[in-house]
């Protein structure tokens, strides 16, 4: 069984009729206690932009369930009704909706995942309810980031990643100053809240995915990019979405003990399997 459930909708309105229908009375209720990590993916319009915060502000205090929420932005790929999207949805302004959310400024470029105009990573620790900032200290992430290759996390166990990423501190002498800052610095700033929670820290992640327009594509992005789709891929996902019938519309050969047949998926139709020499 997998150890991630992804949960998918695009507004307020609609995750919260998909609460109030799952056994227990919420989605979150019934993965607590799990070997679970609840992984939301959220659409963000023109006519939702303003719910965001409502929306972060379920995950930070179902962040003992939740551990990854992405936010994709609405993009004119050649389907649906909505189309072009309104000068006024932009990464930023999706970042923004986020720490409204979240109640605190948040590290977006700290980490950078593929192209910049493409995609926003942040990282909080909630205890108590309360969300804060683990990605505040820029030199201290980079530092970090260049010993992670070295390391190998069981993400099925929190104990195990917590003790791998303690032990890479560790034989890293030259973390050990600045890292030691930081935790005095982040206990101090969340003293009260770590009180509350007898110490009991949850790590949440956001991901802002910000998609291009299916006529409007820009191949330094395209060449960047870190969301692929699987079919005829790895191939950037807009790549994908723009020229979805020529990816997904191409014949297929199918394996059959009389011999290799031909797949025409636009028609259902099968033909003999003609090898091709070059």
């Amino acid at each position: 069984m997998s150890r991630f459930t992804w949960i998918s909708h695009s507004s307020a309105e609609a995750m919260a009729a998909s609460v109030r229908s799952m056994p227990c009375g919420s989605c979150t209720s019934s993965a607590r206690g799990l070997p679970l990590s609840v992984l939301f993916n959220t659409t963000v319009f023109d006519g939702n932009l303003h719910e965001v915060p409502a929306i972060v502000d379920f995950f930070v205090k179902n962040s003992d369930v939740v551990r990854l929420a992405s936010f994709q932005l609405q993009a004119d790929t050649g389907r649906g009704v909505l189309g072009r999207r309104g000068d006024g949805l932009t990464i930023e302004a999706a970042q923004r909706q986020i720490e409204a959310g979240a109640g605190t400024s948040i590290s977006f470029d700290a980490l950078q995942i593929g192209h910049r105009q493409c995609t926003r990573y942040s990282l909080l620790f909630v205890t108590n309810g309360r969300a804060y900032d683990a990605l505040d200290d820029r030199d201290l992430v980079r530092l970090i980031v260049g010993r992670m290759p070295h390391l190998r996390f069981d993400r099925r166990s929190r104990s195990h990643v917590v003790r791998t990423f303690a032990k890479g501190i560790l034989m890293t002498p030259a973390l050990w100053p600045r890292a030691a800052m930081w935790l005095a610095r982040k206990t101090w700033q969340a003293r009260q809240d770590l009180l509350a929670a007898r110490g009991r820290v949850n790590k949440l992640s956001f991901l802002i995915h910000n998609f291009m327009d299916a006529c409007r594509l820009d191949g330094e992005r395209i060449e960047a990019c870190t969301f692929m789709a699987a079919t005829w891929g790895p191939v950037s996902m807009c790549l994908h979405n723009s020229k979805r019938d020529n990816f997904i519309l191409q014949p297929v050969r199918l394996q059959r003990p009389s011999g290799d047949r031909l797949w025409e998926p636009f028609s259902g139709a099968e033909s003999e399997w003609v090898e091709r020499r070059e």
